[in-house]
């Protein structure tokens, strides 16, 4: 019978996880976090596997149960370091014995990650709320500059197309003035004509 039970038991197989069910799957975490670690994994006929687990900080022993929680059972050791259950006076604890996998510790713990983890994401939405308000601002003041250099250039433009009427106001002004001088000079010989003629004439004697 003993060789029977200790061919039933098995060390802790590669795919744990997967011979547990979804309770006991999430309780692992919470267990290592308290100290308990999983030692073997005892396979009853005819029943489902049971994880047995022992706290390395006071030396409990018990077995992770179907609920996800521990169940407090007197375990000894055999002398090829595995863990047999007492057979006299091996009884389950009571269900005030019984520990759920996360203590108030633990909860306490998790609660502290998860104000952490949304103060993190309230800090990243912030963030990101900075950026696009930041990009906003860029992208307007980039306008504004594209704008400002539009008009720049428009001014520039004009002021070039001003010097060039400018300069062709000044050719024409000073081509008016030379032309005005010379209708000057033609009306002043031919004023000066007539009186220097008749200077020149001889005057008759009485």
């Amino acid at each position: 019978m003993d060789r029977e039970k200790r061919k039933s038991d098995s060390s802790i197989p590669a795919n744990l996880e997967e011979m547990l069910n979804e309770a006991q799957q999430q309780a692992l975490p919470g267990i290592k976090y308290l100290a308990w670690e999983p030692r073997f994994l005892r396979k009853p006929m005819f029943q489902a596997p049971e994880l047995v687990l022992q706290n390395s900080s006071d030396g409990r022993t018990g077995i992770l149960d179907v609920d996800g929680k521990i169940r407090i059972q007197n375990i000894k050791m055999r002398a090829d370091g595995q863990l047999k259950a007492c057979e006299s006076g091996s009884t389950a604890a009571t269900e005030s014995d019984q520990v759920p996998a996360g203590s108030a510790a633990h909860d306490k713990e998790l609660a502290s990650l998860r104000a952490d983890n949304e103060k993190l994401l309230a800090k990243i939405k912030e963030s990101q709320l900075a950026e696009a308000r930041l990009t906003e601002q860029i992208e307007q003041q980039r306008g504004e500059l594209c704008e400002s250099a539009e008009k720049l250039n428009s001014l520039y433009a004009q002021v070039q197309s001003d010097t060039v009427e400018m300069q062709l106001l000044r050719d024409q002004y000073t081509a008016l003035q030379e032309q005005y001088a010379d209708v000057v000079e033609a009306h002043k010989l031919e004023i000066e004509q007539p009186y220097k003629q008749s200077s020149a004439k001889p005057t008759s004697r009485c």
